[in-house]
């Protein structure tokens, strides 16, 4: 009754009494317990997604467990058997390897999973798509206005597919524009880095200086490049304008502050834990896949092409 129920919980409530979350997970075989995945914490722009995963979770009354994978097969394997042994209720992984096989060993064990960025071959898979198609259009709209024809690319890892996803929707871009696509102005990058952002910029330098704008597939690319641009005594935007992809908060600060294509990360991570808890709730409902669109943000970076 009402009233039994009111007197039991004054009555634990005065004595300091807490449910033992692992007792109550024997009974429910549920652990109360969400991984997510990161594939660099000291990327700025994975911290925000998390935050907005995080807040859902928490509300909902989950534990989210943060695992930093290094976007390696093995660690990635790894820690799916750890928390499988903590009866895991679901991950949430941020950005995946192509093929990558954690999927699989999810599958095999019934764990949940939501991914983010896997707009390539794995459309059964509950999560995000990112439309990296209208985001490297309104940029590559962006310089073309300002008179830019000769436009260079930083690509990011051809094994990750958000660098496939956004490579690919570049060069549609260029197509559309009737921008030529020079294989000489196209250079990529092993890791998400500075360096690797100011080895790029080097070597596009190398090869031909007739370019005045390039387009980089991440912001931490567009630092580096720019860092390179100016240890090399060029001007950005003034000789090359440069810009990024994905929206951090540091482009904004920086001299010059960064054209950028910016995700909303925040509620990436809130969408990405929503689709979760429905799956969980629902695990054989509809796969709930959800496309975020990308928003330019014009700075300092870009500018009209220096004639003479």
């Amino acid at each position: 009754s009402q009233d039994v129920i009111e007197r039991v919980t004054t009555t634990a409530r005065s004595l300091g009494y807490r449910p033992n979350p692992l007792a109550r997970g024997l009974k429910t075989q549920s652990s109360g317990n969400i991984g997510v995945f990161v594939p660099d914490l000291t990327n700025p722009m994975f911290p925000e997604i998390v935050r907005g995963a995080e807040a859902v979770l928490v509300d909902a009354g989950y534990t989210p467990i943060l695992a930093n994978t290094k976007n390696d097969r093995e660690r990635k394997l790894m820690l799916v058997d750890h928390l499988k042994q903590r009866q895991i209720d679901g991950i949430i992984i941020i950005t995946a390897l192509r093929n990558d096989p954690i999927i699989a060993t999810c599958r095999e064990n019934a764990i949940p999973v939501v991914v983010s960025d896997r707009g390539i071959g794995e459309t059964e898979l509950p999560g995000l798509i990112i439309d990296d198609q209208y985001g490297m259009r309104s940029v590559v709209s962006h310089l073309v206005a300002f008179g830019h024809r000769r436009i260079a690319l930083i690509s990011g890892p051809q094994q990750l597919s958000p660098s496939i996803s956004r490579h690919s929707a570049a060069l549609k871009a260029f197509h559309e524009r009737n921008i030529e696509v020079d294989s000489n102005l196209i250079t990529f990058c092993n890791d998400f880095s500075r360096e690797a952002g100011h080895r790029a910029c080097r070597a596009l330098l190398d090869r031909d200086r007739s370019f005045t704008a390039i387009i980089t597939l991440s912001d931490i690319y567009a630092i580096g490049a720019i860092a390179e641009l100016r240890d090399q005594g060029l001007s950005c935007p003034g000789d090359i304008s440069v810009t990024g992809y994905n929206g951090i908060r540091p482009t904004k600060w920086l001299s010059p502050s960064i054209t950028t294509v910016d995700l909303p990360k925040r509620e990436m991570g809130r969408r990405m834990a929503e689709i979760m808890l429905h799956r969980l709730k629902n695990p054989a409902g509809e796969v709930e896949r959800i496309v975020i669109r990308p928003t330019l943000i014009e700075r300092e970076s870009s500018g009209p092409v220096r004639h003479g």
